[in-house]
C-alpha cells in the first residue's frame, strides 16, 4: 500500500509524503489518473485490517487515501480509531487536525469553521506537547492561526518552525504566509514599497502583488504620493529618491495589471508625471492640509472638517486631481453618516464618489464608494439598492482581485438579508466575511462580523451561541485597545458599546432584568452625542425592561427620550418600534383608545417601511421581525375594545401580504380585497385561524352567522403539539396520533364545534396561520370518534382574499378534458403506474413529458386544462420542488421556474409528491413555496401534500380521485374527501386506520 501511495507522490521522500498527504493542492487530489493507485492502496490496507496485522499503520494508511480523495469524515473516523486505541498517537493527532483544518476550509458557516479550526488547533498542540519541535505540527498549526485571525501568534509558529528547517518547500510556504500577515498592515506594505524602490527590487514588488493583490492600490498610491514628497530633496548615495519611487509605482502598475487586468493606474502615473513644478508644490501643501482635515474627523470635528470640505473640493477640482477629489466625497460623506446620522446627505456625497471614481475608472476607488453606498443605503432602509450595491462591490471585487472589498460586500448582503430575516442567506454572507477578514486581519469587518453572526444566531433561536459571538467580538475589542491598533474613532467605539446592547437584549428577553439593566446603561453612559441610533435602541430596551417589571413611569421616561430621536425621521425600526412600547404602556394602564390609535400607527409605519422593498420576493420574510404589532391589535380588540369583527379584520390583513400583492399585480381586477365574492353554489362555513403569543384566535363564519373565540396557548407549546403530531403520523405511532389528534381537535375545534354543526356546510374553508399551515385538519378527530374529514368536505387557503381570487376565475363552466403530466417518477413503481392510468383515462387528451423535455413544461402547462405531477419532489432549506431524473442528469422545478408560468386555461394542478405543500413560513405569509408559485401563474386551485407519502397509496388515491372527477357530479374538493375515505376505509378494514395513507393531501384553492 505504500508503494501505491509512493507512486502517487513521485520521487517524494516518506517525510515528504506525510507532510504533503494531508493537502488537497497535491497532485493526488486534483489528477484523476491516481484514482485507481489510491483504490489498491485502499483495498490493501483493508485486507491488512482483515488479517489484524499492524493495525495502527493501516488506520493511518487508510486515513491518508480518505484525505487524499477529500473524505475528511472517513479519514476522521480512521484518526479517532487510533487515538482510542492510544491518545498519545502524534500522527493520529497531527491526521485528524488536518482533516478538521480541511473540513473548516470547506464550510460556509462561521459556528462549525470555528468548531473545526478550534478542534484542529488542540490537535497540533496537544501533539506539539508531545513532541515540541514536530515540523508538520507547527506548520499546520502556523496556518490554523492565521485563518482564525490570531497573525502574532502564527507568526510566533512561523519563527518557531524556520529555525530548525529554513530550506524545505515547507519553509517556503511559510515565508510567504510570513509576507502575507505581514502584507496585511499597510504600513508594512509602505515599508516594503520603499525598500524595493530603494534597492530596484523587481522581484521583490511583484511577489507582494502576487502574495496581496488586493494591498495593490495602497502600494502604488503610496509611491506616488511619496514621490512627492521627496520633490526638492536632496538625492545621495543610498537614499530613497522621488525616480525610485516613480519606478516602483511602475512596476506595481504592471504587475497588479498582469495579475487583475486592472490598468486605471496608469491613468495615476500619468497625472503625477504631467504636474508642472508648481502644480507639484501646489499639491503637496494642499494634500498636507488634507491629512489635518482628516484628523478633524478622527477627533470627531464633523462640522469643521464638513465647513473645510468645500474648500478642498473646490481647489484640487482646479488642480484635476480627481483621486484626491474622490476622497473629500468620501470623508464628507462619512461625516454625515457617522457624525450627523445625515444618510440622504451622505448618499449624495457617496453618489459624487462614484461618479468620480468612474471617470478615473479606478475598481478600486469604485468598490469603495459602492461600499459607502451600500452601506447608506442600508441605513435608510432602502434594501433593494442596498443590495444591487453590494452585489455590484461583490462582484467588481472578485474580478479585480480586491479581497478586502469583497469581504465587505459579503457583510453588506449579511446586513441586507438580516433585515429581511433571511437568516440562512444572511449567515452564509456573514461568515464570508468573517472568514476572509479574518485572513486580511481587517478589524472593522472582523468585529462587525462577529457582532452580527450573533445578531443571525439570536434571531434563530440560537442565543447561546449568539452570546459566544458577542463576548468574542467584545475580547476583541479590547485586545485592540492593548495592542495600540484601535483609536478613539466613533467607529470603533459604536461597535463595542453596540456590542454591549446586545448582551442586554439576551439578557432581557432571558429575564434576566439586572443584567440586562447594567449592559443598557453601561452602554448610555459611554455614548457620544452623535450615536443617536444606538442611544434610542438602548432608551427602547429599557422602556420594554421597566414595562415588564410594571414600572410604568420609569418606561414612559425612556420611551420620551427615544421618541425625541425618532421624530428625526431617520430611524424608521427606531419610530415604528416606539409606537408599538407605547402602546404596550397604555395598555397596561388602561388607555385602551389611546393604545390602539399607536398600534394603528405602527401597522401604518411597518407597511409604508416594507412597500420601499420593491423586490416582491424579497418582502416574504419582512414581517418576521416586525409582526408584534398586528399580534397586539388583534388581542386589545377581541379582549378589551370588544370588537371581534375589527380584530378578524386585521388578522386578515396580515395574512399572505406578499401573495395578495402579487395577484393583485397580475389580475388587479380579480384580487382586491373589498371585491365582491363570486356566487357559489355551494354553501361554505369559514374558520380562520390567528396565532398570537400566547392564544389562538378563530373566527368561524357561515352565511349570517359569526362567532369568534380565542383559546390559551403558547405558540410554542402549539408549534411542538402540531410536530409531533406530524411524527406520530410519519412514524406510524397509531397512540400518540389518537392523543394528539384529540387535543389538537379539542383547541382548535371543540371550541365553535356547536357553530359548525348548526352551519352543516358542503364545503368547511379553512384558513391556517403559523404552524397550522402544516396540519392536516382532516385527521383530527372529535369526541364522537369521528375525524373531520369523515364529517366535512375541506379546502384550504392561505387567507380569504386569495380564496376569493381562486373563486373568481371561475375555469369550471366545462369538463376538464386535457392533462399534462409531468413525468418525474424515475424508480417509484406506483407513480409510473399512476401516469399509466391517466394515460388511458384521458386518452387523446392527455400528453406525458419525461425529464428530457421539462424544460419545455411551462409552454405545454399553458395549454391544459390539468397539470399532474407524479414523482419525486424534494425539499431544499423546506422549499420544495419536483425532480425529473434520467440518466443524462437531474432538472428541478421550483417556485422560481413557476413564477414565470402563464396558466390561463389550467384549473387544477395536482403535486403527487413529498410535501409539495410545505414551504419556507415566516410571520403574515403563506408557506412560500410552490403552492403560492402555481396560484401567482393563474392555477385557480392546487392539490398538494403536507409531508412524505407513500408511492402506492398516493397512485391509489389518485386512480379513485380522477374517477369520481371525471363521472362530472362531484367537485374537486368533494372528490379528494371521498377518495381519502375510501382509502381511511380499505386501512380500517386491516384494523389500522394508517394516517399516513390518507391525511397528508389537501386542496388548496377553488373546491369545485
Amino acid at each position: 500500500a505504500t508503494t501505491e501511495l509512493e507512486r502517487v507522490y513521485e520521487g517524494k521522500s516518506r517525510g515528504d509524503l506525510r507532510l504533503d498527504l494531508p493537502f488537497r493542492s497535491t497532485a493526488a487530489s486534483r489528477d484523476p489518473s491516481n484514482s485507481e493507485s489510491l483504490h489498491q492502496a485502499e483495498t490493501l490496507f483493508h485486507q491488512a485490517l482483515a488479517l489484524r496485522d499492524g493495525m495502527t499503520d493501516a488506520h493511518l494508511g487508510l486515513a491518508s487515501v480518505y484525505m487524499s480523495q477529500s473524505k475528511f469524515g472517513l479519514a476522521n473516523a480512521e484518526f479517532q480509531r487510533v487515538l482510542d486505541a492510544n491518545s498519545n498517537d502524534p500522527r493520529a493527532l497531527i491526521g485528524r487536525g488536518v482533516a478538521r483544518h480541511e473540513q473548516a476550509q470547506e464550510a460556509n458557516d462561521a459556528l462549525l469553521r470555528n468548531s473545526l479550526l478550534s478542534g484542529a488547533l488542540e490537535d497540533f498542540n496537544a501533539a506539539l506537547r508531545l513532541s515540541p519541535s514536530s515540523a508538520e505540527a507547527l506548520y499546520n498549526k502556523a496556518w490554523v492561526l492565521f485563518e482564525t485571525g490570531r497573525h502574532r501568534e502564527a507568526l510566533q509558529v512561523i519563527d518557531s518552525y524556520l529555525s530548525q528547517d529554513s530550506d524545505s518547500i515547507w519553509a517556503g510556504k511559510l515565508r510567504d504566509l510570513k509576507s502575507r500577515i505581514n502584507f496585511t498592515n499597510s504600513k508594512n506594505v509602505e515599508a516594503e514599497v520603499e525598500r524595493a524602490a530603494q534597492a530596484r527590487d523587481a522581484a521583490s514588488l511583484s511577489k507582494l502583488i502576487s502574495l496581496a493583490p488586493y494591498q495593490a492600490p495602497v502600494a502604488i498610491r503610496h509611491a506616488v504620493r511619496q514621490s512627492l514628497e521627496l520633490d526638492g530633496l536632496s538625492v545621495g548615495p543610498g537614499r530613497l529618491s522621488s525616480k525610485d519611487l516613480i519606478w516602483a509605482g511602475e512596476v506595481l502598475e504592471a504587475a497588479y495589471g498582469s495579475v487583475a487586468g486592472d490598468r486605471s493606474f496608469k491613468n495615476l502615473l500619468r497625472f503625477y508625471a504631467g504636474l508642472s513644478p508648481p502644480q507639484r508644490r501646489i499639491k503637496k501643501s494642499l494634500d498636507a492640509d488634507f491629512r489635518g482635515m482628516m484628523e478633524l474627523f478622527e477627533k470627531r470635528d464633523f462640522t469643521k472638517a464638513l465647513q473645510q470640505s468645500r474648500r478642498f473640493e473646490l481647489r484640487y477640482k482646479a488642480l484635476q486631481d480627481l483621486w484626491q477629489l474622490h476622497n473629500v466625497y468620501h470623508l464628507r460623506g462619512n461625516c454625515y453618516y457617522y457624525g450627523k446620522a445625515d444618510f440622504q446627505s451622505a448618499v449624495a456625497s457617496y453618489r459624487q464618489m462614484l461618479s468620480v471614481a468612474r471617470q478615473i475608472g479606478s475598481p478600486d476607488l469604485i468598490a469603495r464608494a459602492l461600499g459607502s453606498l451600500a452601506a447608506a443605503s442600508l441605513e435608510q432602509g432602502l434594501l433593494d439598492q442596498a443590495r444591487n450595491h453590494a452585489v455590484a462591490l461583490k462582484d467588481l471585487a472578485g474580478r479585480y482581485h480586491l479581497t478586502n472589498w469583497q469581504a465587505y460586500g459579503n457583510f453588506i448582503l449579511g446586513g441586507f438579508y438580516l433585515d429581511l430575516n433571511l437568516l440562512e442567506d444572511s449567515r452564509r454572507e456573514y461568515s464570508e466575511a468573517f472568514r476572509l477578514s479574518c485572513l486580511l486581519n481587517h478589524e472593522l469587518v472582523l468585529l462587525n462580523s462577529l457582532e452580527k453572526l450573533g445578531a443571525v444566531l439570536d434571531a434563530a433561536g440560537n442565543p447561546s451561541d449568539a452570546q459566544r459571538f458577542y463576548a468574542e467580538a467584545i475580547r476583541e475589542c479590547d485586545a485592540s485597545q492593548e495592542s495600540g491598533t484601535a483609536t478613539n474613532n466613533p467607529v470603533k467605539l459604536s461597535r463595542k458599546l453596540n456590542l454591549i446592547y446586545r448582551q442586554g437584549d439576551l439578557y432581557l428577553r432571558r429575564g434576566e432584568f439586572d443584567k440586562a439593566e447594567s449592559c443598557f446603561t453601561e452602554s448610555l453612559k459611554a455614548l457620544t452625542g452623535s450615536m443617536r441610533e444606538l442611544e434610542a435602541r438602548n432608551r427602547l430596551a429599557l422602556t420594554e425592561l421597566h414595562l415588564r417589571q410594571k414600572r410604568f413611569d420609569a418606561a414612559r421616561a425612556e420611551l420620551e427620550r427615544a421618541v425625541l430621536i425618532a421624530a428625526s425621521g431617520q430611524y424608521p425600526e427606531i419610530d415604528w418600534r416606539a409606537r408599538y412600547l407605547r402602546g404596550n404602556i397604555l395598555r397596561e394602564t388602561g388607555e385602551d383608545a389611546s393604545a390602539f390609535s399607536n398600534y394603528e400607527t405602527a401597522i401604518a409605519m411597518i407597511e409604508k417601511f416594507r412597500g420601499a422593498v420593491k423586490d416582491r420576493d424579497l418582502r416574504q420574510s419582512f414581517l418576521d421581525r416586525r409582526y408584534d404589532p398586528y399580534k397586539a391589535i388583534v388581542s386589545l380588540l377581541f379582549h378589551s375594545l370588544g370588537d371581534k369583527g375589527k380584530a378578524h379584520e386585521y388578522a386578515e390583513r396580515s395574512k399572505s401580504m406578499t401573495l395578495r400583492e402579487r395577484l393583485g399585480e397580475l389580475f388587479p381586477a380579480k384580487s382586491t380585497p373589498h371585491h365582491p365574492r363570486p356566487a357559489v353554489t355551494l354553501r361554505t362555513a369559514m374558520l380562520d385561524y390567528f396565532v398570537g403569543d400566547d392564544e389562538v384566535f378563530i373566527f368561524f363564519e357561515s352565511g349570517t352567522r359569526k362567532e369568534a373565540v380565542s383559546v390559551k396557548i403558547a405558540r410554542p407549546e402549539l408549534e411542538r403539539e402540531v410536530a409531533e403530531f406530524l411524527t406520530s403520523i410519519r412514524m406510524h405511532d397509531m397512540k400518540s396520533f389518537r392523543a394528539g389528534s384529540r387535543r389538537i381537535h379539542g383547541r382548535l375545534l371543540e371550541p365553535v364545534q356547536a357553530s359548525l354543526d348548526a352551519a352543516s356546510p358542503d364545503v368547511l374553508l379553512i384558513l391556517p396561520d403559523g404552524p397550522l399551515h402544516i396540519l392536516p385538519f382532516g385527521a383530527l378527530e372529535n369526541t364522537r370518534g369521528k375525524y373531520l374529514l369523515e364529517e366535512r368536505t375541506l379546502v384550504y387557503s392561505p387567507s380569504l382574499p386569495v380564496y376569493d381570487y381562486c373563486l373568481s376565475l371561475d375555469r369550471n363552466a366545462n369538463p376538464a378534458r386535457t392533462i399534462l403530466l409531468l413525468d418525474g417518477s424515475a424508480n417509484l413503481g406506483g407513480a409510473r403506474a399512476e401516469l399509466a392510468s391517466l394515460l388511458r383515462l384521458y386518452g387523446d387528451g392527455a400528453r406525458i413529458l419525461n425529464a428530457k423535455e421539462s424544460a419545455d413544461c411551462g409552454r405545454m402547462a399553458s395549454q391544459c386544462d390539468i397539470l399532474h405531477f407524479a414523482g419525486h419532489a424534494e425539499n431544499h432549506n423546506g422549499d420544495a420542488g419536483l425532480l425529473f431524473r434520467s440518466l443524462s442528469g437531474e432538472y428541478r422545478i421550483d417556485s422560481g421556474i413557476i413564477n414565470s408560468w402563464t396558466l390561463t386555461r389550467t384549473r387544477l394542478v395536482n403535486l403527487a409528491g413529498c410535501s409539495t405543500g410545505i414551504g419556507p413560513r415566516s410571520e403574515g405569509e403563506a408557506p412560500w413555496g410552490l403552492v403560492p408559485a402555481f396560484l401567482s401563474a393563474g392555477a385557480p386551485a392546487v392539490l398538494v401534500s403536507l409531508m412524505p407519502v407513500d408511492d402506492d397509496s398516493t397512485e391509489s388515491l389518485n386512480s379513485r380521485f380522477y374517477d369520481f372527477l371525471n363521472r362530472g357530479s362531484l367537485s374537486k374538493a368533494r372528490a379528494l374527501q371521498q377518495s381519502q375515505l375510501a382509502l381511511l376505509s380499505s386501512a380500517r378494514a386491516t384494523g389500522d386506520p394508517n394516517p399516513s395513507a390518507w391525511a397528508p393531501y389537501v386542496l388548496i384553492g377553488d373546491p369545485r
